[in-house]
């Protein structure tokens, strides 16, 4: 029937199967492949569009590696397709050649993946064998022979595909043939259910170690993946340099954000970036779901990675996780796996602020110990609530130290509010957006040959057409592309795509995505659509066995529906039983139109579905995904169908929610249980109620929690249990500002437990009142459990913070005394550590001598015991409130610190915004707005993250507005507004606290606006009504009157005289006031200051100056800006009052610099105004200031002079200068420029802003011509610009410049450059006499500055070689005593063997060789310990490095090279050999174990000259350089690398000292030793060791010569007599029975004193005297020269336990003595004992004693003989 189509030849059939008949033949000349339908098929119509549909999907996979479909066509009988005729080498026969493992694995990953995308298009190949796989010549890809197997099967299976390829991996791996490699130990894991995604990441990570990550099969990205990739990257790189940040792609529904995630973690990866990546979705709904699902799979690629490398990250995943590891178990499976043994569980009640917090420090700390690392989150704006704060918290953490947070989002306005969310929480300046426009031409091209699997295409004839009916978007343009292909407008002819594009443009086409798909979806039966609806409410389980159950159709019939959507291309088959959808488009498409009523009623089908799956809810084995599943479907369904069933589902989801500390989820739950049990008439119980209040009180909805506390109040029994809910009910009346409810309320809460709420006593009885109320509460609270406790100890606790909020300081001092009363009983707890802090507290406030401190300290190691974060958290929340309470502005400071940047996460939002605002008031006292400002932004960012504020955060909202006012940022508040527009906030209640508080913004506000008349008379006359005691006020509360005597003295300071009377009246009491108020230090400067300037009024100068000058001695002392401001702006009046006008001027130009620098802007506009200054930093005109100008030389000069001994660190110290001649010049960039002494070029050392910022001196434009030519001539310049020297980056602004040359010596050592906008005016003369002074005392201070970090460095080495001598002595000290156990073990040993039972020998021998090992440890010791050593002699490094190298090569590990880098020439040092030797073997073997995935150790030696400020001595010395590229050290272990017993090694592989006796070697020889290293970097260990160029003279004893044979002085047959000298017992008496039983006479003593005496007793002098040296008393030496001197002849061994003796005995050491150390056995001792008695003994023995003795010290983990040493078994 084809025959007739011209130039069509058929030739043979080559194969047949489901998917049709092919046959080989011709077209047109050319070979090809003809595919056409079964026989069967070819009559049926719709078999026909089937077989072109599938051909044409596989058109468009050229991934999968089939034949190309080169032509389309059909005649009226049949379809049929002309394919590529592939030509290539059948993969069999590859098997019968060589393959090498890295061939075979990229083969094997290469069909895998060609497999997996096939499986992904819904077909299977049914055919898969050696023979039908061609590997194609010159590019190396796979091809896959279509035999007309090739089809899409219903049910879709693709297990006959999975067998085939693990039966060709198998023959692979028998091809290959290595027993360990890779595709061996992949294939011996191999298993029935293993997936092909599960295979190709196994060969991904095999290939890993053996190729570049991007030959892995990576397909190359679109071209508009390449183009916002590469900007991507850019500005990640940018991100990095400066600070990290999180960066939101932008783009409408299918616009390609995936893809370019996707593409953009595939790039980062080739990288070495450590990447975590997940996609969110909306079935995200589950207690941090997305954080989950991202921890899974890092797990899962983590358990893929070569076995140390896993080790490695898991190890700092369990170090990451701490104390949070019991309660992560909780998220999933594989979390529960690695932190297996985890016992302890966070604490309820706080939960979910405790678990966010951890959980972002567990990421956090993870992350930011890999290094470079980056966030993926694609469709952020799915993320559900607790994974979204706990990520906010993870990118305020994170992104300053540089790591990368990149998301997605879709910019549509259904999700814009989640966006806005997510967008709101992060801090500001963190965010940065990249939206994606409509596709460009080049984009389109790429788009539509991508999805025909072209490499190019043109845009006029094939895609212009489609691009002009798409909305822009890559999903757009395959939705039509997906409709041409359908209406047959687009085919494959003659190699080509055809697009006929007359009859498109005339098609009804939708604008959007959306609706293309909802066309699509149109084309398909009804059965299909109303089964993807179900799915698409279904979302998250899309399996066929669910949906079977809810729709009632059968298995098979779901399963073809399903299959029938995937050849749509609408879901994506993720399982044998499961799919997605494609898109989010098209659920959405599903449910557009779909009636509310509809989806409750298909929620209500799946509940009742599921109810299968969750048989039992009572069951504690269901998993909580399945308990979640069906309670989110009950509530969204049908409640009244029925109720009792699904308020038992709903309130145990709800339950469950709140233990896995989503509050959100909870209330999504409990709330339509509750309306579920009103339906079913069920009584709800206390707990109900108080979880939901719980949940709505820390969700921020402080309505509802009330109502439900209410509700739980009434079913609460009287006593303790309405007490806890009245109390919880009083906190939030406190949260939301309502002080008098919550009295009420804790008075009632009291009354239910039988107490009151305590009176104002005498403030004088308090504090003898602690120990008198304990001892009469006692008896009371006996009876009481330790709930009951808390409860009754946390109403006082409440009761004494809102009194003293409140203006009841002394009422809450009661409560203090009571609640310390009943803490006394309380176990330990986190009440227990509140009350201990509230405690410290009431007895700081009564008086500085009541033992405060005490509570502090034992509330303090109460939170470490309980390993509370929230306790701890409250001791460094305290104690910055008594430091403020005491006036301990620094320790109050640090505590703000340690509390608010640190531990943030782990407070209350409340309590967070109470400590940041009295850290406003606190900088703002000290005159310091932008400081003040900075905490105020703390708690903003923080509220940010929140859905609700408490009352403060209205304070705190103002409070920043009225600060960026101040300091003239006023086009900041809009974008503050903004930040927070959709948090909700509690309202001010008149006369409360925060009401109070609000009062000192409102007076500042007015002061701002130099509104100081009617208005701010009548906000005064407003807090006059409320009658507030200023000795009772608050301490935050007190800044009101700060402000409004400060207000007092400017309208005094600006009146008339004849107005200043009724304005001093107000001044007096604002005064008086302010004294109540004042409490510590900086209360009482203000005091100072105020009445200076009222005494100033009244005429009392000598008070003025004498109240001046303590201010200003104050103010110096604690660093408080506004009194110095206020002080400096008040002796300017004085002076002027005087007369004194120059005078005058110059104080009011202090007070404005003053202003200037720190503002607010009104105090810089008032000084201005008095004295005719200009507000900005121009020309002061201060010609005829000399005493200014005198005071700004020394102020300047002594600062910079400080520097040298304030900072060491020479950045840091460059820092300071400049920024302190940036402020004294008031210029707004400064540059410091110093000569380098090797090139003689300028460096710039620092280049700062006036803010304090670095700059970057290559990128900054400053006149880089005035700098050379300062430099060249040594002559200060002045401009009023800039120069006509070029700019990098093009012209540079006008700018006002200064630049002088820093002369050290008569020579020109650097260059300083100061400038500033023109606006701000030229620098003055006095300017220049100013830097010019300053400009001679930088290189002065730098120098010295170098000198002081030279004697630091110095005696830093000499603490560190006194610590070391230390702790030799001390190791020496224990290895002798040691030594002499295992010498005694050693020879009963060695005297047993042979004497006992066969059984016994081994067990005899298995104690010698513990013995030995305990010995060669001892040597190591006792090298570490040694003072002196075996006298040097020379010795050719090179020589010896040359002989050592064999030996070192077989020391280190087979994956280890080792390099020598030698000189030519011979390098002499004056040492002992085996030491050197040991010093290199440890050096090697340290960095062998640097490496354990294998490298290159490089040892470098070349002769180095040292000056005296590199080396103890200046000279000639031997560097030798050991170089790895290892793992690297940290800071931490690079400070105690020599330590002795140091080590990183696990247990059991490492003593930590080896590199301890390197330090003690490179010490001995007067040498030093430096360490350079860098994580992931390696190290490198530099040793100089001086030369000695000649060699030593040569011994006088000739070798060959001997002694004549020693006749002992007895008669014949007499035993010889031995002289037995040992303090050891036991040892004595093991070689005196050897001796005696080798027929010796034997005299035995146990020092020297014992032995003289033996001998002058004895009958027979002894022949020879074996004695040990170190004894108490007369020791070995010292009774030797005895010996020595009564009988010249006699025979000495001396034995010891110490390598250092062979140096003190070597004066008495010749042919008639020996040495022996310990341990030694019977038969050593026997022999030398033969020797000195009895042999001919060589002078060569005694001259080499030493050296043999120290080869002896090797190392115990090398078994090779160096050198002959004497080590007797």
């Amino acid at each position: 029937m084809l025959a007739r189509i011209a130039e069509l030849v058929f030739l043979e059939e080559t194969g047949r199967g489901q998917g049709g008949v092919v046959y080989r033949g011709t077209y047109r000349g050319q070979p090809c492949s003809i595919k056409l339908p079964e026989e069967r098929l070819r009559v049926s119509t719709g078999a026909h569009h089937t077989f072109e549909r599938d051909l044409l999907q596989l058109a468009r996979l050229p991934s999968v590696g089939l034949p190309r479909v080169m032509h389309l066509a059909a005649t009226p009988e049949t379809p049929f397709a002309l394919l590529e005729l592939p030509q290539g080498q059948a993969l069999s026969e590859l098997l019968n050649g060589y393959l090498t493992e890295l061939e075979a694995l990229r083969l094997m990953l290469q069909l895998t993946l060609q497999l997996v995308d096939l499986h992904a298009a819904g077909f299977v190949h049914g055919d898969l064998s050696c023979n039908h796989i061609l590997l194609m010549p010159g590019t190396q890809r796979l091809c896959l022979l279509d035999t007309g197997s090739v089809h899409r099967p219903i049910p879709f299976d693709p297990g006959l595909d999975t067998r085939a390829l693990f039966t060709i991996l198998q023959q692979l791996s028998a091809r290959v043939g290595d027993g360990n490699g890779a595709l061996t130990r992949i294939v011996g894991a191999l298993s029935a259910p293993d997936t092909l995604d599960t295979l190709a990441e196994d060969l991904r990570s095999a290939l890993l170690p053996l190729t570049a990550a991007s030959s892995l099969g990576a397909h190359p990205p679109g071209a508009r993946v390449r183009g916002e990739l590469s900007l991507l990257w850019r500005r990640w790189e940018q991100a990095r340099q400066r600070a990290g940040r999180v960066m939101v792609v932008l783009g409408a529904p299918g616009a390609g954000k995936s893809r370019l995630l996707q593409g953009f973690g595939e790039l980062l990866r080739q990288r070495g970036v450590a990447v975590l990546s997940i996609r969110c979705n909306t079935s995200d709904w589950a207690p941090f779901s997305a954080i989950q699902r991202l921890l899974d799979r890092h797990l899962h690629e983590v358990a893929r990675l070569p076995l140390d490398r896993r080790r490695q990250l898991e190890s700092r995943l369990r170090a990451a996780a701490g104390p949070l590891a019991s309660h992560l178990r909780l998220l999933s499976p594989e979390l529960a796996r690695l932190f297996s043994g985890s016992e302890r569980v966070i604490q309820s009640g706080d939960a979910q602020a405790v678990f966010i917090a951890g959980l972002s420090d567990f990421l956090a700390t993870y992350l930011e110990s890999t290094g470079r690392s980056a966030l993926l989150i694609d469709d952020v704006q799915w993320l559900d609530a607790s994974s979204r704060m706990v990520l906010s918290r993870l990118a305020e953490r994170l992104c300053p130290s540089g790591h990368v947070l990149v998301c997605t989002a879709r910019t549509d306005e259904e999700v814009s509010e989640a966006l806005d969310r997510f967008d709101a929480m992060l801090p500001p300046g963190l965010l940065e957006r990249l939206t994606l426009g409509p596709l460009s031409e080049s984009e389109a091209c790429d788009v539509v040959a991508e999805l025909l699997g072209l490499s190019d295409v043109s845009y006029d004839t094939l895609v212009e057409p489609l691009a002009r009916l798409s909305d822009g978007t890559p999903l757009s343009l395959a939705e039509l592309l997906e409709l041409a292909i359908e209406q047959r407008l687009l085919r494959p002819r003659d190699g080509h795509w055809q697009l006929d594009s007359a009859p498109l443009s005339q098609l009804l086409l939708p604008a959007s995505s959306r609706a293309l798909i909802s066309r699509r979806l149109a084309l398909l039966d009804q059965a299909t659509i109303e089964l993807l609806r179900v799915a698409a409410i279904v979302r998250r389980y899309v399996g066929a066995d669910l949906l079977a159950r809810v729709t009632g159709a059968t298995g098979a019939d779901v399963r073809a529906a399903l299959d029938r959507a995937a050849g749509a291309r609408l879901l994506l088959r993720t399982g044998p039983e499961h799919y997605d959808f494609v898109h989010d488009c098209v659920w959405e498409a599903l449910l557009e139109r779909l009636p509310a009523a509809e989806q409750r009623a298909l929620h209500q089908r799946v509940a009742d579905a599921l109810v299968h799956d969750v048989q039992d809810i009572q069951r504690a084995a269901v998993r909580p995904e399945q308990e979640y599943e069906l309670a989110r479907h009950l509530a969204a369904g049908l409640l009244e169908q029925d109720p009792s069933r699904a308020y038992r589902a709903l309130a145990r989801a709800g339950k469950r929610a709140i233990t896995a500390c989503d509050d959100t989820l909870a209330l999504s739950f409990l709330q339509p249980a509750a309306r579920a049990a009103q339906l079913a008439g069920i009584e709800l119980v206390r707990d109900f109620f108080l979880d939901l209040a719980e949940a709505s009180l820390r969700t921020g909805n402080m309505k509802a929690s009330l109502e439900y506390f209410q509700l739980a109040l009434a079913r609460s029994r009287h006593g303790f249990e309405a007490a806890h809910v009245r109390g919880r009910m009083a906190w939030i009346y406190h949260y939301d500002s309502h002080a008098s409810a919550c009295f009420e309320a804790l008075e009632a809460a009291l009354r239910e437990c039988g107490r009151s709420v305590p009176t104002d006593a005498p403030r004088s009885l308090l504090g003898a009142a602690f120990d008198h109320v304990t001892r009469r509460t006692a008896s009371r609270v006996d009876a009481l459990s330790q709930t009951e406790l808390q409860t009754l100890c946390g109403l006082y606790i409440l009761c004494m913070r809102v009194s003293i909020e409140n203006g009841h300081p002394v009422q809450g001092l009661s409560a203090a005394v009571h609640m310390h009363a009943i803490a006394e009983k309380l176990e330990p707890c986190r009440t227990l550590v509140h009350a201990e802090l509230l405690t410290a507290t009431a007895m700081a406030v009564l008086s500085k001598g009541l033992p405060w401190r005490n509570h502090l300290v034992r509330a303090q190691s109460l939170a470490r015991d309980l390993a509370d974060p929230i306790a701890q958290t409250l001791c460094h929340q305290v104690h910055h409130v008594i430091a403020a309470w005491l006036g301990d502005l620094e320790q109050m400071e640090h505590q703000a610190h340690m509390t608010v940047d640190e531990r943030s996460s782990y407070m209350e939002l409340g309590e967070l915004c109470h400590l940041t605002f009295g850290m406003y008031a606190a900088e703002t006292l000290l005159g310091k707005p932008v400081a003040a400002l900075a905490w105020l932004e703390r708690a903003i960012t923080r509220v940010q993250q929140s859905a609700s504020a408490p009352a403060m955060f209205c304070l705190i909202e103002e409070a920043a507005s009225t600060a960026l006012v101040s300091l003239g940022r006023e086009q900041e508040v809009p974008e503050l507004k903004r930040r927070v527009v959709r948090v909700q906030r509690a309202s001010l209640q008149p006369g409360s606290y925060f009401h109070l508080l609000s009062f000192q913004d409102r007076v500042q506000r007015l002061i701002d606006a130099a509104d100081l008349g009617y208005r701010f008379e009548l906000l005064v006359s407003e807090w006059q009504a409320l009658q507030q005691n200023p000795k009772q006020a608050h301490a935050i509360v007190a800044l009101y009157y700060v402000h409004v005597a400060h207000a007092r003295v400017h309208q005094c300071l600006r009146a008339e005289t004849r107005e200043q009377k009724p304005l001093l009246r107000r001044l007096r009491s604002a005064l008086t006031d302010m004294e109540a108020a004042a409490r510590n230090s900086l209360f009482k400067a203000h005091v100072l200051v105020t009445r200076a300037a009222y005494a100033f009024f009244t005429g009392s100068e000598l008070d003025a100056e004498q109240c001046l000058a303590q201010a200003q001695s104050l103010a110096r002392e604690i660093g408080c800006v506004w009194v110095s401001f206020a002080a400096a702006r008040l002796r300017a009046h004085m002076l002027k009052a005087r007369g004194k006008h120059a005078a005058a001027r110059d104080e009011a130009r202090i007070a404005a610099q003053l202003a200037r620098r720190y503002g607010p802007r009104h105090r810089l506009r008032a000084i201005c105004e008095e004295f005719d200054l200009p507000e900005y930093a121009g020309d002061r005109g201060v010609a005829d200031a000399e005493t200014l100008s005198v005071r700004r030389h020394l102020d300047a000069l002594l600062h910079i002079a400080q520097a040298s001994s304030r900072e060491l660190s020479p950045q840091r110290q460059a820092r300071f200068i400049v920024d302190e001649l940036i402020e004294t010049l008031a210029a707004e960039r400064g540059f410091l420029f110093m000569r380098e002494a090797a090139t003689g070029l300028l460096q710039c050392h620092a280049a700062r802003r006036a803010a304090g910022q670095d700059l970057t001196a290559s990128s900054a434009n400053y006149d880089r011509g005035l700098v050379e030519q300062v430099y060249a001539t040594g002559q200060t310049l002045i401009a009023g610009g800039s120069s006509n020297a070029s700019y990098a980056g093009g012209h540079a602004p006008e700018r006002a410049c200064i630049v002088v040359a820093l002369v050290l010596r008569e020579h020109v050592a650097g260059v300083l450059y100061m400038d500033r906008s023109a606006a701000a005016g030229s620098f003055s003369s006095d300017d220049v006499a100013l830097i010019e002074a300053l400009a001679n005392q930088v290189p002065v201070v730098l120098e010295l500055a170098d000198s002081l970090r030279e004697r630091e460095r110095l005696e830093q080495n000499l603490r560190h070689a006194q610590k070391m001598e230390a702790i030799g002595r001390l190791a020496g000290g224990i290895a002798h005593d040691f030594n002499n156990i295992l010498a005694t073990i050693e020879f009963a040993a060695s005297c047993l063997t042979g004497h006992v039972e066969e059984s016994a020998e081994e067990d005899l021998s298995e104690v010698r060789d513990a013995a030995r090992r305990g010995a060669e440890l001892t040597r190591q010791l006792l090298l570490f310990s040694r003072g002196k050593s075996v006298p040097p002699r020379h010795v050719d490094l090179v020589e010896l490095l040359h002989g050592l190298h064999p030996l070192l090569c077989r020391m280190v590990r087979s994956d280890v090279q080792l390099e020598l880098l030698l000189p030519s020439e011979p390098l002499g040092l004056l040492a002992d050999p085996s030491q050197l030797e040991r010093l290199l073997m440890n050096l090697c073997r340290n960095a062998s174990d640097a490496m354990p995935q294998g490298g290159k150790i490089t040892v470098l030696v070349q002769r180095a000259s040292q000056g005296p400020t590199q080396l103890a001595h200046a000279g000639e010395y031997a560097e030798l350089c050991v170089i790895d590229r290892g793992t690297g050290m940290s800071e931490e272990v690079r400070a105690r690398l020599f330590e002795p017993f140091f080590t990183t090694k696990p247990s059991q592989q490492g003593t930590g000292l080896g590199l301890a006796i390197v330090y003690a070697i490179v010490q001995q020889y007067a040498g030093h030793i430096d360490v350079q290293s860098e994580l992931g970097a390696g190290s490198t260990f530099r040793v100089h060791l001086p030369l000695c160029p000649e060699p030593m003279a040569a011994e006088s004893v000739s070798p060959q010569s001997k002694l004549p044979r020693f006749v002992p002085d007895v008669d014949e047959g007499e035993p010889l007599t031995v002289l037995l000298v040992d303090d050891d017992d036991a040892l004595r008496r093991q070689c005196e029975r050897a001796l005696e039983g080798a027929g010796y006479s034997v005299l035995t003593a146990s020092d020297g004193e014992e032995a003289l005496r033996a001998i002058s007793e004895a009958e027979q002098l002894p022949q020879l005297a074996i004695t040990d040296i170190h004894m108490p008393g007369m020791d070995g030496l010292a009774l030797a020269e005895r010996l020595r001197d009564a009988q010249p002849g006699m025979r000495l061994l001396f034995i010891s336990a110490e390598g250092q003796d062979t140096v003190e005995a070597a004066r008495l050491l010749d042919a008639t003595s020996s040495f022996l150390q310990k341990p030694f056995d019977a038969d050593a001792l026997l022999q030398e004992v033969e020797d000195l008695l009895h042999g001919e003994r060589e002078l060569s023995g005694v001259i080499s004693l030493d050296r043999e003795h120290s080869s002896g010290t090797a190392d115990p983990l090398d078994r090779t003989d160096h050198g002959g040493a004497k080590q007797p078994h």
